[in-house]
């Protein structure tokens, strides 16, 4: 489990320690640049904490019950409350995150659809060269 040293930061230094994160993670443009960073960055269990604490999230705005999300990511009735109550308290921050990720599914979606329709079509055309490739016409 993560753990501070005993030694306590005030809160401006809290905050300063979390716009450098935030500052050195805007460095970097690239979901491979990125990944490399937080893979330094993180443990294994603290990626793992901050994704459930996403999907989290994502269940409660959609108004799954803590059974089904506790039962699905495997966390306790705590942890849920603790997004629970974040989310009540404002949840901005991750409000702004799911709607970016619901609008990139939905951009997904869209494209996955455009393309499948496109490759109904592309089957109904002629093939290149070939005898019989106008037939479909008559």
């Amino acid at each position: 489990m993560p753990h501070l040293s005993s030694y306590r930061l005030t809160p401006s230094q809290l905050d300063e320690l979390g716009n450098r994160v935030v500052s050195a993670a805007l460095l970097i443009r690239d979901r491979q640049g990125l990944k490399l960073f937080f893979d330094d960055l993180l443990t294994t269990t603290e990626k793992a904490m901050l994704g459930k604490r996403l999907l989290i999230a994502l269940f409660l705005e959609q108004g799954r019950s803590y059974a089904d999300i506790g039962r699905i990511l495997k966390v306790g009735e705590t942890t849920i409350a603790a997004v629970s109550e974040r989310l009540r308290r404002g949840g901005n921050g991750f409000r702004l995150v799911l709607k970016k990720i619901e609008k990139q599914e939905k951009i997904e979606n869209v494209l996955e659809k455009i393309s499948e329709s496109f490759q109904k079509e592309w089957r109904k055309l002629p093939r290149q060269v070939g005898r019989g490739r106008w037939r479909f016409l008559h």
